[in-house]
């Protein structure tokens, strides 16, 4: 287990809402995204953004950071159809590849009987709704609960997708928490002046990934998800 409480975050608020990222959060999909990207950019001729690359600098991030990224490196504009392709080759794999975040389904329903749930994802709608289905997970949030970058004018690492999703379910940003496993997450929950809950359960590398959450500022950091139930419980001081 990997904790790290931060001295600053209060020990005890009453959280109203817990708000999920999707991709390496509920779901173990961050490598069947990745090496979606890193496949279709080799057809484009870009081989050198290889798997171990985009993991190691895409995971967690919109596709318009991804396509800024590329661009701005290779000095070029991408194809149009190179999100389409990319959407495409990964719904194409979801259906065989893509498998919950071991824990996160049963950790959810019980989150779910007790507090206002969501997911705020970078990803893709129609990526982020089917991940959701796939893992079964999709009856407990329904439409009107799954928010995505699209929208939002600017997606994490800035607050705006935590803070609409705080609005459309009627709750203030400081009794919101938030679970996530990417740098680009952890960094928008705490510009919402969210109390983030960093998760490392299927991180590429997560010795280094807990350390980097750990630098920016994040209060509690967990490896599992039974942690982050007790976790949760405990800083309400209902455990």
């Amino acid at each position: 287990m990997t904790v790290h409480i931060a001295p600053h975050i209060p020990p005890h608020i009453t959280p109203e809402l817990i708000i999920f990222d999707c991709d390496g959060t509920l779901t173990d999909s961050e490598a069947v995204h990745n090496r979606a990207v890193a496949d279709v950019l080799a057809d484009l001729g870009y081989p050198h953004y290889d798997f171990e690359y985009c993991m190691t600098h895409f995971a967690g991030r919109g596709m318009h950071n991804v396509v800024a990224a590329i661009e701005a490196q290779e000095g070029v504009t991408l194809p149009d159809h190179f999100v389409p392709s990319y959407v495409r080759l990964f719904l194409e794999r979801m259906a065989t590849q893509i498998e919950p975040v071991k824990g996160a389904p049963e950790a959810v329903a019980y989150l779910a009987s007790r507090y206002k749930t969501c997911v705020a994802s970078n990803g893709e709608p129609e990526s982020v709704t089917q991940s959701v289905q796939a893992i079964g997970l999709y009856p407990l949030f329904g439409a009107e609960r799954i928010f995505t970058k699209s929208q939002v004018a600017r997606g994490k690492p800035y607050p705006d997708l935590f803070l609409f999703a705080a609005e459309k379910m009627g709750a203030a940003p400081e009794s919101c928490v938030v679970v996530e496993d990417s740098l680009t997450g952890v960094q928008a929950g705490l510009a919402a002046g969210m109390h983030v809950i960093g998760l490392t359960a299927v991180a590429h590398h997560p010795e280094k990934t807990a350390n980097d959450m750990k630098a920016l500022g994040v209060p509690a950091i967990f490896s599992n998800w039974g942690e982050i139930v007790d976790y949760i419980k405990s800083i309400e001081g209902c455990g």
